[in-house]
């Protein structure tokens, strides 16, 4: 887990200075500073979130990182820190397709703007439906953006 509720201005701008700081995390770098809301990555097997970030006040942007060299799906982490991650949200994004920055813009701006949590999940195509399944599950009715693959089609040349 990485948490930048707490960073200073800082160590902020030394993260989003550092050329290994993808552009799209860069983008929720600069909200986090300017807006003073909070980001926090949960990986794959990794650790649940402390009772404090997941009951703050101060509004979140939440990546679930299920894309690494293994898509796990949702059960890959802590059940508790996702279900309260994905019920706090107020606008998720799943991500199965390559990074697609505008949806990080936004949902980021969402969360400085609005002072509204959001939930960005990437993850890959072998497991965006059980995501889909597992949001609709909780939260029937939150907006979903979906950035899916496209399906690459043999014999077929790409203009």
């Amino acid at each position: 887990m990485i948490n930048f509720e707490h960073a200073s201005r800082d160590q902020i701008n030394t993260m989003i200075e550092a050329p290994v700081t993808a552009d799209h995390i860069k983008t929720i770098l600069k909200v986090v500073r300017d807006y003073g809301v909070g980001y926090v990555t949960l990986f794959q097997h990794g650790e649940k979130l402390d009772a404090a970030t997941l009951n703050s006040q101060i509004p979140m942007v939440i990546v679930a990182g299920d894309d690494t060299s293994q898509s796990c799906g949702p059960s890959a982490f802590d059940p508790l820190t996702l279900r309260i991650c994905t019920m706090r949200a107020a606008c998720i994004a799943i991500i199965s397709s390559e990074v697609v920055p505008n949806i990080y813009t936004m949902l980021s701006l969402m969360t400085g703007l609005l002072r509204a949590n959001t939930l960005i999940i990437e993850t890959r195509p072998e497991h965006e439906q059980a995501w889909v399944e597992y949001v609709r599950g909780l939260s029937p009715d939150i907006p979903v953006i979906l950035s899916t693959a496209m399906p690459f089609e043999l014999g077929r040349s790409q203009a």
